[in-house]
């Protein structure tokens, strides 16, 4: 019996393995470089794994990582499987070496500048769910993609769910613009920047729904505590009613398949995109990798 299951387990490890082989030889495979191996970076590898469409080439790490020189199967908690990880000084020989399709992105601020500087020079696309950049730094990243020497997708708000809810609020900012929105985010203890990238962005929509400009017109309160993966919740009280709109994320597997989608939805495109562009389009079973 124990060798019965030993066996089947290996057969279930190699079936991603099988069915890449087959979707290589038709011609439909996207190889992706993955920049941060953290919690949501691993989740995405471990995603990828699963995925006969889908094949990881690279692995990114920050400057002077315990992460660098190891295989990324033993980071994320997989099978050996021969990537090793390098740190993000090394992007431009990594982009040599390897034909890439699209980079995902989950380091930081400053690793995600190198990153795109090669990105930009490479032509190589990027779907960005890094969080903590500055007003300035995003400008920057919104004019080298409009240069439409490669495809951007900028996506702090990754999740599906949550991109609901923007447009929830949005919806309800039209409908009842007398009332008070206030909106509250709660995140894990080591989450740096407060408030979240994505609260920022939900208040930028009720913002402009509601004819408000500048920081803190919405208000937004920032909560770090425990193991928190996300919350956000928009509170919109009237006189005799309110409102409470919620997404939470229970699994950081709803960042990789969001990021995995953004993926997809920017092959073949250049230029700036978000979140709300990528699920404006229908996702697609298969891309066309020309």
């Amino acid at each position: 019996m124990q060798f019965l299951y030993c066996s089947f387990q290996k057969a279930l490890l190699a079936a991603p393995l099988l069915f890449r082989a087959i979707r290589k030889k038709e011609g439909r495979i996207m190889k992706i470089a993955l920049c941060g191996i953290g919690r949501a970076g691993s989740e995405v590898a471990r995603a990828v794994y699963c995925r006969p469409d889908m094949h990881i080439v690279a692995a990114l790490c920050r400057p002077e990582s315990n992460r660098a020189g190891k295989d990324l199967g033993e980071l994320a908690g997989m099978p050996f499987c021969g990537i090793t990880a390098k740190e993000i000084s090394e992007v431009e020989n990594v982009f040599r070496e390897h034909r890439i399709d699209v980079v995902i992105d989950f380091s930081n601020p400053a690793a995600s500048r190198v990153l795109l500087d090669a990105c930009r020079k490479f032509g190589i696309n990027a779907v960005i769910c890094t969080t903590g950049f500055s007003d300035s730094e995003l400008r920057w990243m919104k004019k080298i993609a409009r240069e439409k020497s490669f495809g951007l997708v900028y996506a702090p708000n990754v999740t599906v769910g949550v991109n609901v809810l923007m447009d929830m609020a949005r919806v309800a900012a039209q409908k009842i613009p007398d009332y008070d929105f206030e909106i509250t985010e709660i995140h894990h203890r080591n989450k740096k920047d407060a408030p979240s990238a994505t609260a920022k962005r939900i208040a930028e929509a009720i913002g402009r729904e509601l004819g408000l400009k500048g920081e803190g017109a919405v208000p937004i309160h920032a909560v770090r505590a425990g193991g928190y993966i996300g919350r956000h919740e928009v509170l919109i009280v009237g006189e005799y009613e309110k409102v409470h709109i919620v997404h939470e994320s229970f699994s950081r597997r709803a960042f990789a398949e969001g990021a995995l989608r953004a993926a997809k939805f920017v092959i073949n495109k250049k230029g700036w995109f978000e979140m709300a562009d990528v699920l404006s389009e229908p996702e697609l079973e298969a891309v066309d990798m020309a």
